[in-house]
């Protein structure tokens, strides 16, 4: 069995990747595919070591290998899984400052981690971070064995869309410290109900909790999440002045008061009322680690990645609220109230000047229609006048709304409002739809 070294080797799973003597090759198996077909080509070009799934035929095809050292094992996921374990526990080992921050939560993910990642900007240390949204079973490991062993903080997404998997990502990740964005409407598919997605969000609180020192955040403002508060290891924060940590949003920012000191920040590039408070979340537990250090610098410079999600676009006259990476019921209903807040007080443009296009909210399983007809009712109590929805699921919105346009696929509203049609013919648009639509092409119609 090959025996894999935090500092000695580099485990791969990609081909077409540059590698050493040192480097480990792990065949992993999908649903589609099987890199084992790879071992033979890599070992012409010098492979020393590969881990492949112990099968009949990968036996007969590397069993008699003697320029490369085959271990067949019955999982190459757990292998990799158990090498991201064996390098954070040495990791760890080697300075008592070094810190694993984790966050799940049903929407805001990827974006409150990119925010850590900002705030770590203040930090004098050097940080590590889960690229994207690679935060599954997969993800998180890889992400460990990518971290350089001069690191003082990582900062792990972990997501789920199956019970069971928060608890196994703990197991890999081993969190110091984080919090949960809140509980929502997310792969309900698999979760049925948002209580189940409670459970299983909260095993990263179960996680922390069993450290000496863990800290966890505590998002009082969902009620679900409410209910971990005076739990040991946790810090509340929240809107009501009683918690640890009172938030107050401001007109540029909010202001955070910890323990009768108030800490005021200015974000301009975060307009949405619920990412300013995921800000102030990732703020909240930065400042209980690090209470010396002076974040207000890096929330003044923090700029929301060009991923598609939360996007404001300028085009000319015309401004776009893009998110085209995600949707759930929660997160549509929050995106909406948030551009419609931010259209009011900072565009100060009238509804009947704003396009509200929505796309399908995906893994919804059997209530999904339900779910769509809520969100059309709610743009018509809004009082919205123009509406367009896109997808399996376009008429589930119309009856909501009791109107609008509706479109099998982005081709055809690009068809319809695109260079040969009449082009944007509003002030404000809002966008938003799960990643199978690839909405973010309606940005470029003219």
């Amino acid at each position: 069995m090959i025996d894999y070294s935090p500092t000695q080797n580099s485990i791969f799973t990609d081909s077409r990747k540059d590698f050493d003597d040192a480097s480990i090759f792990v065949a992993l198996i999908g649903e589609h595919h099987d890199a084992s077909k790879f071992v033979l080509d890599l070992i012409n070009k010098g492979l020393k070591h590969a881990v492949v799934t112990d099968t009949e035929k990968n036996r007969e095809l590397l069993n008699n290998q003697d320029k490369c050292q085959i271990s067949f094992v019955p999982d190459t996921n757990q292998f990799i899984k158990d090498c991201g374990i064996k390098k954070l526990d040495y990791w760890k080992s080697l300075n008592t400052r070094n810190k694993i921050l984790a966050m799940t939560g049903s929407n805001g993910k990827t974006t409150t981690k990119e925010m850590l990642t900002c705030l770590m900007k203040a930090y004098p240390g050097k940080s590590h971070t889960t690229k994207g949204n690679f935060n599954n079973h997969l993800g998180v490991p890889f992400t460990i064995l990518d971290m350089p062993l001069d690191t003082e903080v990582l900062i792990l997404e972990m997501g789920t869309n199956h019970p069971g998997e928060i608890a196994n990502l703990c197991e890999m990740g081993k969190p110091d410290a984080g919090f949960i964005t809140n509980i929502g409407q997310s792969h309900l598919e698999f979760f049925h109900n948002e209580d189940n997605v409670f459970v299983e969000k909260s095993e990263l609180y179960h996680s922390i909790a069993k450290k000496p020192d863990g800290l966890f955040i505590v998002n009082t403002d969902d009620s679900r999440l409410a209910t971990l508060f005076e739990k040991p290891k946790t810090l509340a924060i929240g809107n009501d002045s009683k918690n640890d940590i009172f938030y107050e949003k401001t007109n540029d920012g909010f202001n955070l008061t910890i323990k009768n000191k108030t800490h005021s920040f200015t974000c301009p590039k975060i307009p949405e009322a619920h990412n300013r408070y995921n800000m102030a979340m990732s703020v909240a537990l930065c400042l209980s680690l690090w209470p010396n250090l002076n974040f207000e610098q890096a929330v003044l410079n923090y700029e929301p990645p060009k991923n598609n999600r939360s996007l404001i676009l300028k085009k000319d006259d015309l401004t776009i609220y893009l998110d085209a990476y995600n949707a759930n019921p929660s997160s549509m209903s929050v995106s909406i109230d948030g551009f419609t807040d931010y259209v009011k007080e900072v565009l100060k443009i009238n509804f009947s000047d704003t396009w509200f296009i929505l796309g399908d909210m995906n893994e919804l399983g059997e209530n999904a229609p339900r779910y769509h007809f809520e969100i059309g009712k709610k743009l018509k109590d809004m009082g919205v006048t123009n509406a367009f929805f896109i997808g399996r699921h376009a008429l589930d919105y119309k009856n909501g709304f009791e109107g609008g346009e509706t479109f099998v696929d982005r081709g055809e509203f690009i068809e319809i409002y695109g260079q040969t049609g009449g082009g944007w013919m509003c002030q404000a648009a809002f966008i938003k739809g799960s990643r199978t639509l690839q909405l973010e092409e309606l940005v470029d119609i003219t």
